[in-house]
């Protein structure tokens, strides 16, 4: 049985753990990592780490101090359907990615949609490209409803990143073009297609263009968090390395803020 404690006060002041998952706000993040990290305990927190890349950093290089697991549990980058996605990637079925296009449009109304979604997808896009983002641009419409981001990673792979709210239909996707083959994640169910492009000899002599096709690939769909939970205990026993480190939030930080500051003044920002 695992205890919950009523304020992190109560959690601080008990020392018969291993291991610990931070929920708190971010703005109280940093007093509450540095302690729990400095007993030596393992911590899971959400994203991001703290409200700002320096304490975030100091956190990362406490954890490295002392020898502790930080990991950070972005529930995307554990969507079954981009696990696989990755895993084809990696196992050389489908070419190396030449671009990235991310689509989330959404019912519901945002008192501003990039802060409630980029980040997230910011780490999806830097996941599946394995790199960092070298430059990026973001440009705002309709006062904060509507972004459009475009981003160069420093393997020289693009991405496009559109969102928008209030719009009559619900869409979630990442449309990964690679040098063999495209796929299609569909965050919402959690479903993955290969994508064909097919032109019978008739239509060919016709003129008429050739139809898209969708495959899909067999998945195991679960719960996002329960994966985060599994991949942090396998962390911990089998000394596997998390799916997510501190210091790649730190970086998720990075390409965000560049991003708003973008998004802000409608100027190219450089990381790297």
């Amino acid at each position: 049985q695992i205890p919950v404690y009523p304020t992190p006060r109560d959690v601080l002041r008990e020392k018969n753990y291993d291991a610990a998952v931070v929920l708190v706000p971010p703005s109280m993040r940093y007093r509450v990592l540095q302690e729990i990290l400095s007993e030596g305990r393992h911590v899971l927190v959400e994203p991001p780490v703290t409200d700002n890349i320096e304490t975030a950093l100091r956190i990362c290089n406490l954890a490295d101090y002392q020898g502790v697991l930080l990991a950070v549990a972005y529930p995307k980058r554990f969507n079954p359907a981009i696990v696989k996605a990755r895993e084809l990637i990696e196992g050389g079925e489908t070419g190396m990615p030449i671009s990235l296009q991310s689509t989330i449009y959404t019912l519901e109304k945002y008192p501003d949609i990039f802060d409630a979604f980029a980040p997230e997808e910011l780490d999806v896009l830097r996941f599946i490209s394995g790199v960092d983002i070298a430059k990026i641009s973001v440009v705002s419409a309709q006062g904060g409803r509507v972004y459009s981001a475009s981003i160069k990673f420093i393997n020289d792979l693009t991405a496009t990143m559109h969102l928008a709210s209030q719009t009559p239909c619900a869409i979630e996707e990442l449309l990964i073009n690679c040098e063999a083959q495209s796929l299609l994640v569909d965050y919402r169910n959690q479903d993955l297609f290969r994508l064909s492009m097919l032109q019978s000899d008739a239509d060919r002599e016709l003129g008429l263009q050739p139809e898209l096709k969708k495959y899909r690939v067999d998945i195991v769909k679960e719960d996002p968090m329960k994966l985060i939970v599994r991949n942090f205990v396998e962390a911990l026993t089998k000394g596997v390395k998390p799916l997510t480190t501190g210091y790649e939030s730190v970086r998720v930080m990075e390409s965000y803020l560049a991003a708003r500051h973008s998004a802000n003044t409608e100027a190219l920002v450089r990381l790297r």
